[in-house]
Parts: C-alpha cells; sequence; structure tokens
C-alpha cells in the first residue's frame, strides 16, 4: 500500500471522480429468520432501526462530492418489509436517525435526520403476507453523516389494531430462536436494534422510556452509498454454519475462536465504481475511535476521506488484489480452522483502492471485529 501511495505520489497524479454509482451496504448473515416489528405493539406507530455502530464500523459513504471535496454520503436505503395481509394497502416510511446524547447507544428517539414522505405499499389481491424488497433512492443525497458516530437506518411502520393479521413489519436475521447468523454467543454483543414507539411519545411517555432495546437479531435495513463499502466476515466451521459462508452478519463482527469453532475472517470490498481496480486491506489493533483521522489526501492530493486506523498499522496487508466487474473483491485471509494464540480483542481493518485513472486512493469504511 505504502508503494502505491509512493508511486501515486512521485507520478504527481491527481484527479477528481464524476460519476458515482451506488453500492449496497447490507448487515445481516444473507439469511433471514423471520419478520418482525421487534416488540413495538400494533396498536402503536413507530420505528424499527438498525444500527450502524461506530464501534465497529467509521467513515461510511466517504466520498468525493464531484467538486474536490469529502462527504460522508448517503444516497438512500434498501429494507424488506412485509404486509400481514397483501390485500389492505398500508403506508409507511423511511429515516436516519443519530445517537442519543441522553441515552448513548441508543438511537434519538426526537431528531430525524432524513425523513421520507409516506409510501403507499402496492395494492395487492393476496389475502396474506406478502413481502417486497424496495429501494429508495432520495431526491438529494444526504452528506452530514458525523464520521465517528452511531447511525440508525428506520422503517417507520404505521399501527394496525389487527397485529399480527395484519400490519408491516421488516424482516430479519438473528442469533436466538431459530438461528441463521451464529457469533460467538460467550461474547459481549451489543444492541443492533432499537424500536421507538412514537404513538407512546404522543401520548405522554418519556422519549427515552419509549426506546426499546434488542441484541439477538439485525433488521434487513441497510443504506446504500457511492462509497467503496468494507465489511468483515467469519469464516466457519461447515458443520457450524447455518447461512451463506462466510457470515458478514454479526458473526463477522464477533467470530468465535473458542475451541470447536475456531472462526476463520474474511474481507468484502464493493465499489461498483472503480470494477477492475487494485484494493489493499491494511489492519490495527484497537477500535478506530482512538486517534483523529489522517486525511488520504495528506499521502495523495486530490485523494477523498481519511484514513480511520490506529498508528502504527500493522506491516502485512491482509489482502489485496483486483475487483471483478462488478466492483467485489472478497478475500478469505485467514481459512477455518484458524486458531489465535491468544484473544486478540478488537481489531480494525480498512481498504484503500488505487484507482490510477484519475491518480488517486480511494478508501473504504473503518470496519472492526471484537474477538472475546
Amino acid at each position: 500500500m505504502r508503494l502505491s501511495i509512493s508511486l501515486l505520489a512521485s507520478l504527481g497524479i491527481v484527479g477528481a471522480a464524476v460519476a458515482q454509482t451506488n453500492n449496497e451496504f447490507p448487515r445481516y448473515s444473507g439469511s433471514t429468520n423471520f419478520t418482525t416489528r421487534s416488540a413495538l405493539a400494533g396498536t402503536s406507530e413507530g420505528e424499527v432501526c438498525q444500527r450502524y455502530p461506530a464501534a465497529f464500523f467509521n467513515a461510511i459513504g466517504q466520498t468525493d462530492d464531484g467538486s474536490g471535496n469529502t462527504v460522508n454520503r448517503i444516497a438512500g436505503m434498501r429494507y424488506v418489509i412485509q404486509d400481514q395481509s397483501g390485500i389492505t394497502q398500508e403506508f409507511f416510511e423511511y429515516a436516519i436517525k443519530g445517537d442519543d446524547a441522553l441515552a448513548p447507544g441508543n438511537v434519538d428517539p426526537t431528531n430525524d435526520l432524513v425523513r421520507s414522505a409516506p409510501i403507499g405499499t402496492p395494492v395487492s389481491s393476496a389475502t396474506g403476507p406478502v413481502a417486497w424488497i424496495y429501494t429508495s433512492t432520495f431526491g438529494t443525497p444526504y452528506d452530514n453523516l458525523a464520521p465517528q458516530a452511531d447511525l440508525w437506518f428506520c422503517i417507520d411502520v404505521p399501527a394496525n389494531a389487527a397485529w399480527t393479521a395484519d400490519g408491516i413489519s421488516v424482516h430479519m436475521s438473528g442469533w436466538t430462536n431459530s438461528p441463521v447468523d451464529n457469533p460467538n454467543l460467550t461474547a459481549t454483543i451489543i444492541n443492533f436494534v432499537n424500536t421507538v414507539d412514537q404513538t407512546a411519545i404522543l401520548n405522554g411517555t418519556n422519549p427515552q422510556a419509549a426506546v426499546g432495546v434488542n441484541n439477538t437479531r439485525n433488521q434487513r435495513i441497510w443504506p446504500i452509498t457511492p462509497g467503496a463499502t468494507l465489511q468483515l466476515g467469519a469464516d466457519i466451521d461447515p458443520a457450524a454454519q447455518v447461512c451463506p459462508n462466510p457470515n458478514y452478519g454479526c458473526a463477522g463482527l464477533y467470530p468465535d475462536q473458542n475451541t470447536g469453532r475456531n472462526d476463520g475472517v474474511s474481507f468484502k470490498v464493493v465499489d461498483a465504481n472503480l470494477p477492475n481496480t487494485l484494493f489493499t486491506i491494511l489492519g490495527t489493533f484497537g477500535p478506530s475511535t482512538t486517534n483523529p483521522p489522517i486525511p488520504v489526501a495528506g499521502f495523495v492530493p486530490g485523494s477523498p476521506g481519511s484514513i480511520y486506523l490506529n498508528l502504527p498499522f500493522i506491516s502485512a496487508s491482509f489482502g489485496s488484489g483486483l475487483t471483478d466487474a462488478a466492483g467485489l473483491y472478497e478475500t478469505i485471509t485467514f481459512p477455518w480452522p484458524f486458531v489465535l494464540s491468544a484473544p486478540v480483542g478488537v481489531m480494525t481493518f480498512q481498504g484503500f483502492g488505487v484507482d490510477f485513472t484519475v491518480g488517486r486512493i480511494v478508501p473504504t469504511n473503518s470496519a472492526s471485529f471484537d474477538a472475546q
């Protein structure tokens, strides 16, 4: 990676990107358990919210805005919702929220960063459940994400007193109750899902008391962004896996290094803007919020984004290769069974693409795992 930076700098190659294609950044295992309002009562309108915690992800969506400025851009959202009775049309909304300063680690129940107008589900003749995969692209991308803060991507579902016979819910992937995801269950897993009971808030409940917490699932709600994305996966013993392998859901954040599992480590870089492009993955010990970010432009002028790795970097690359025609580079750097001599705790990684067409380095988000 340093050789690539030095080479570009010595050639004096600089430039800025123009066209942007969106990349998906899902957080679930690849399989679905069931559909749920995550304990939000059918008689309440409110939000089901999927967390992208700063403890594991930073600098989501960092990219060039087309004028040479770095932004953290979300261009839209993708989600899977289900109506228990397709014959009745329902209306929902999507939203992006930040963390609550009054209750850190939980969604801010009263402040929206982004909020859509009501969206009606398709009219159907089905009297039973109907599910849809929605892609919602914002008319104007949202460029004001805090790069080192929790983000929450939410679906606001309407009240329906007939729930569970009717009403909207969101598909999920979980690690209890017939799990399809399988992280290290001896680890202390943070909450990845909140619900906000907006009906209770309107009726006078303290907003923080109207937030429900769940640490057993990921909802199928995720952002789309033109920024390059990095996900961490666990390469799991085939005898133990219960979903597509490697697992890029919760198992990728909490790999199981207990005797009998010895999960390996996989990396997935996606950037549809950079097909057939060299990406290198670097890593370091500790979380990515320890030190201030380092602008990549300090190494190669004209490059967007920052480095979110603690110094010093581990000298060896954790993967280096070309993206395919769709912009995907995936490598199982440490295949199962991967036996560590001692627990490593938190490690953080970040990918860097060498874009020779405009002469710059393109960074992904940072991504961490916690091997307890």
